[in-house]
């Protein structure tokens, strides 16, 4: 399968239009993220549109060098930036709006790039993260609140305001990584070069800064940018994560050897101490599956150079095999410093520590454990099953895997420890078709391709490393982080343009691409209307609050006692509760305070498990009793709504919460003669 990358033609509507909907929801993400993490900096809105309108302004005019600064700083923004703020998501939100930004100013932003055979199904990808991402937001506030609003919510466990803000990142990670994906597409389809020095360059200079950094953690100081990491002993880089940094360093020891033996300047030699660099991070990040990674790239590699080298030419001088001598020296001193000085736990300590005993049965153990990784795996085999169609939305694994399963322990917020199961929990089977059917079509191109000429080494290597990725993403989740999501679409481009000779032709095209693009969008439409019925159903907050039997409270101010001592609450507009009753009956009163309510009635109603119960217009504040009748000993999920927002006379002037009714609610064991019951 030899094909040819050619730059995009024309802008259609269709692309123009699906441009549209995944940057709003770009900008939209963006400014949640930044306006919601400024408490802890609160320059960081500010600082996000400067990036992004730099970098904007940067790329209309010199795009492949403000791409090149940004790359520098992708594997140690997280730490720098963190580090005002004590939180590594800044570093994510001001790189991606800075990428944000270069993709925008480019003159294929409305249109697509991607080679036609990949267009669909990644457009539909792309589609479904942010389509499906925006209702999951909405939804992890009830459909009541504004997500950039005042949030009166009680609930066990995490917040909405964190729930919302996961969703934002996982879907703008996703989408931003296919922009990217199409940006390198338009700018470095058919040079190769101008892509080795642009994109990988900087990149690979990212890289050995992070590791150095990661190597002066390790011998100097172990709290120096790794936040609750150091307790671990293990190093973090510039990436704040130490298994993200563990990936990028395993990966990047193979991927230099591609950078040099790919390049016109043949000069492979440079690459030695860079895999001995990338040996010392993936050691003092102690991550396990890098270290697996890591002995595989690095025999991969090794083959690869032997095999393919012209070892008949005299390639060094006496003054490059003293310079190489020296280089070999010094790196090799630097990994025995930081294997003698440091205290970092190793990954083969963790391996070791992890595998009970050599016995059979042990080992079996510990392929089910690395398997299932502590009920997270059937856990999420489970929530397939129940929602197959449209999954349970972006982010949600860990917004439900605590209270999710029936597994009998209790499970902290992580992931799938499986990219595949992950995505397929999420966005269902339906949801998932765009993923999948480009894994089968860039899986197709890495087996049946393998780069011709000088260009047979890198190819070899780098299709080593997508392979080796998706593998360790069969026991990881790796890509869920931003940075090590964006290298992957990066090294994917990587081996694209590597197989790909540089002379006028196209990639194959859709023989029926009519029949394609409707079931792309087919797609997309049944995730979005999965989406939003699960939504208003069986995963909305409230009602998984009721199939607890937890507390959660949305749309209600703090409860205050009234003369006889029974708490009332201020509603907004809308609210809705879970309140657990435990006797047959529960009274339910509302009123309404307002300064105009005689000339301007408030019409209010409640309902209780979603059955309509009091219905009523207020032009004065008597309130409105009635009695409803419950199981007892079971929660009742309480729903109120009110007209328009209300202007009490006790409103304090700073206080600008929506008001709408006030209401209280109490078990009682039978109503009062003649009273309203339902």
């Amino acid at each position: 399968m030899s094909v040819c990358l050619v730059p995009a033609g024309r802008t259609t509507a269709g692309a123009a239009i699906s441009k549209i909907i995944l940057w709003l929801f770009v900008v939209a993400a963006l400014v949640l993220l930044a306006q919601s993490n400024s408490r802890g900096f609160p320059w960081l809105p500010l600082v996000t549109a400067a990036a992004a309108v730099a970098a904007a302004v940067g790329g209309a005019w010199a795009p492949e060098r403000t791409a090149s600064v940004l790359l520098v700083f992708i594997y140690i923004t997280p730490a720098l930036l963190g580090f005002l703020a004590n939180a590594s998501i800044i570093g994510d939100v001001v790189w991606l709006a800075a990428a944000a930004g270069l993709i925008a100013a480019s003159p294929a932003s409305l249109r697509w790039s991607l080679p036609p055979l990949w267009r669909p199904p990644l457009v539909a990808w792309a589609l479904v993260l942010a389509v499906t991402g925006t209702i999951v937001i909405f939804r992890e506030v009830d459909f009541i609140a504004w997500p950039l609003g005042d949030l009166d919510i009680t609930k066990q466990g995490p917040s909405p305001i964190v729930l919302m803000l996961w969703t934002a990142t996982v879907g703008l990670t996703g989408v931003m990584g296919i922009l990217w994906f199409d940006w390198m597409f338009a700018i470095f389809a058919n040079d190769y070069d101008r892509f080795h020095r642009s994109i990988l360059a900087p990149v690979a200079a990212s890289w050995v800064l992070s590791s150095l950094l990661a190597v002066y953690q390790a011998t100097v100081d172990f709290r120096f940018l790794t936040g609750f990491w150091a307790g671990f002993r293990r190093a973090t880089g510039g990436m704040a994560d130490a298994n993200p940094f563990g990936v990028i360093a395993a990966l990047w020891g193979a991927a230099i050897v591609a950078f040099y033996a790919g390049s016109t300047t043949k000069q492979l030699w440079v690459a030695v101490p860079g895999v001995l660099l990338s040996w010392c991070g993936v050691w003092v990040s102690g991550s396990r599956s890098s270290l697996a990674a890591a002995i595989v790239l690095s025999l991969v590699a090794l083959v690869t150079v032997v095999r393919t080298l012209d070892w008949a030419r005299p390639r060094f001088s006496p003054a490059r095999l003293t310079l190489f001598a020296g280089a070999l020296l010094v790196a090799g001193g630097v990994v025995f410093a930081a294997a003698s000085r440091s205290s970092a736990v190793s990954p083969l300590t963790r391996i070791i520590a992890a595998v009970p005993g050599m016995s059979p049965q042990s080992l079996r153990n510990f392929g089910a454990e690395l398997w299932y990784r502590g009920s997270y795996g059937s856990t999420a085999m489970q929530m397939i099953r129940d929602y197959p169609i449209s999954g349970i939305g972006v982010g949600g694994f860990h917004t439900m895997v605590s209270d999710y399963g029936n597994t009998g322990v209790t499970m902290l917020a992580d992931n799938a420890q499986n990219w595949f199961r992950h995505q397929l929990a999420e966005l269902g089977l339906v949801g998932s078709a765009g993923w999948l059917a480009w894994c089968v079509l860039f899986g197709w191109l890495l087996f049946r391709t393998r780069g011709a000429g000088h260009r047979r080494a890198p190819a070899v290597i780098v299709k080593s490393i997508l392979l080796v990725f998706a593998l360790i993403s069969l026991v990881g989740m790796p890509a869920q982080n931003t940075f090590v999501a964006i290298t992957f679409w990066i090294l994917a481009f990587w081996y694209a343009v590597l197989v790909t000779p540089p002379v006028t032709g196209n990639w194959p095209a859709l023989s029926r691409p009519r029949i394609v693009w409707t079931a792309a969008v087919t797609v997309v439409l049944i995730a979005g209307v999965g989406s939003v019925l699960t939504a208003m159903t069986s995963l909305r907050p409230s009602l998984r609050a009721v199939q607890r039997r937890s507390e959660y409270s949305n749309g209600f101010h703090a409860e205050q006692p009234d003369a006889d001592g029974i708490p009332y609450r201020r509603a907004h507009r809308r609210a809705v509760a879970v309140v657990n009753v435990s006797k047959p009956w529960m009274m339910l009163s509302v009123w309404v305070e307002d300064r105009e309510i005689d000339r301007r009635p408030v019409d209010v109603s409640v309902w209780c498990n979603g059955v309509p119960v009091m219905k009523g217009r207020f032009r004065t504040a008597v309130p409105m009793t009635t009695y409803v009748q419950v199981a007892k000993d079971s929660p009742v999920l309480v729903e109120t709504w009110a007209s328009r927002a209300v202007d009490p006379p006790d409103r304090e002037p700073d206080d600008r919460r929506e008001r709408g009714l006030l209401i209280k609610w109490q078990a009682v064991d039978r109503p009062p003669p003649g009273a309203s019951t339902r």
